[in-house]
């Protein structure tokens, strides 16, 4: 897989500085240059994350961070693999990667269709959303981070045994 970036070193120990770092790789990646995904633009959450420090998108921050307790805090390990994520979009009719389609239900967006790149070799997953209504429309980018649990590559394996039994 000579496409996926290295990691990023992240040696500053201050977050500020962290923050700063990431967020030019993220303008980089996703705002200075348009990115697309089965002919869908791929389009982020632009909304200021008020918990996060400095003036950066949710769609930024739910890159580099996880849930703790009620708040989000960097993720070193999702953080220094941000370089993977628009390599994994463009890629990811490579076979190392595999797609996983779901649609999904929840109380907040009522049917979804999810899309799941799953870098299995690296245990990493890129979360996209297909967004149709509204100001957003494309391929949202809601997540990426690394499988760390069983249960999470369980999951990744049922939906994909579903989705070949069901056809798609």
């Amino acid at each position: 897989m000579d496409w996926l970036p290295n990691e990023l070193s992240l040696p500053s120990g201050n977050l500020d500085d962290d923050y700063g770092k990431l967020f030019e790789v993220f303008k980089r990646d996703f705002i200075e240059t348009q990115l697309y995904f089965s002919g869908e633009k791929v389009v982020y959450q632009e909304a200021i994350d008020r918990n996060a420090p400095g003036e950066y998108p949710h769609g930024f921050t739910h890159l580099i961070t996880r849930k703790n307790g009620g708040q989000r805090i960097i993720d070193y390990d999702r953080a220094t693999k941000l370089p993977w994520v628009r390599a994994i979009i463009e890629h990811s009719d490579d076979p190392s990667i595999v797609v996983i389609k779901k649609t999904q239900s929840s109380e907040k967006y009522g049917l979804t269709d999810n899309t799941y790149l799953w870098l299995e070799s690296h245990d990493f997953l890129v979360v996209l959303r297909r967004i149709t209504k509204g100001f957003y429309q494309g391929q949202m980018l809601i997540t990426a981070y690394a499988i760390t649990e069983q249960y999470e590559r369980k999951r990744l394996y049922k939906w994909l045994e579903e989705g070949k039994n069901s056809g798609n």
